[in-house]
């Protein structure tokens, strides 16, 4: 159910995308995003995690504006044998042993960003959004699998650069921060995107 809802959402933005594609000034794109977990994600599934693509499109609305959305995809894991805890609905337990434990998190975000500098040449921006994203924690401890699926409110804010590379094309890279507030028995959790990537005019 849940895999079906994402692949849902993610062709209705392909179809909308689609849709804009011929439109002046809209770009749609992908970025391939690696990740850095930071607080409490850390203490879950520390340390640089190379998996990760992230999908945007955006349209200029003013000469230096624009708004769009931004769907991801970051699988976050880590290897360790540390005591992990959870939380149920009427207890809470630790286990420890020798644990893989991963974090799927799909952020799907309306964003909006304020453009420097000149069309027709390289142009810094920032911006930031907010949305919701699906995060999945699991622990498989032995076999055991023990799973928490969430959809928390998210924030992000970025900074990033994009600049032309020929054939209505243009090429991007971005630093973005990514919160997600405390849902279910999870606490909130942090970490850092840097995409690069190719959008299409």
């Amino acid at each position: 159910m849940k895999t079906r809802v994402l692949v849902s959402v993610l062709i209705a933005l392909v179809l909308c995308g689609g849709k804009a594609y011929a439109q002046d000034d809209y770009f749609f794109g992908f970025a391939y995003t690696p990740v850095l977990p930071v607080g409490n994600t850390k203490d879950f599934a520390a340390g640089w995690s190379w998996r990760g693509v992230t999908m945007e499109g955006r349209r200029i609305v003013k000469p230096n504006v624009s708004i769009g959305f931004s769907l991801g995809w970051q699988v976050m894991n880590a290897e360790t044998d540390s005591v992990v805890g959870f939380e149920g609905d009427a207890v809470g337990f630790d286990v420890q042993g020798y644990q893989i434990r991963t974090i799927n998190s799909f952020p799907l975000m309306v964003m909006a960003h304020y453009f420097f500098g000149q069309r027709g040449g390289a142009r810094p921006y920032l911006g930031g959004g907010a949305g919701l994203s699906f995060s999945e924690h699991r622990v498989n401890l032995g076999g055991v699998i023990i799973e928490d699926d969430t959809w928390p409110f998210t924030l992000a804010a970025d900074a990033g650069i994009a600049f032309p590379a020929g054939w209505r094309s243009a090429a991007f890279a971005f630093a973005r921060f990514h919160w997600q507030a405390a849902a279910g028995s999870l606490e909130s959790q942090t970490y850092f995107a840097f995409g690069v990537g190719v959008a299409w005019q």
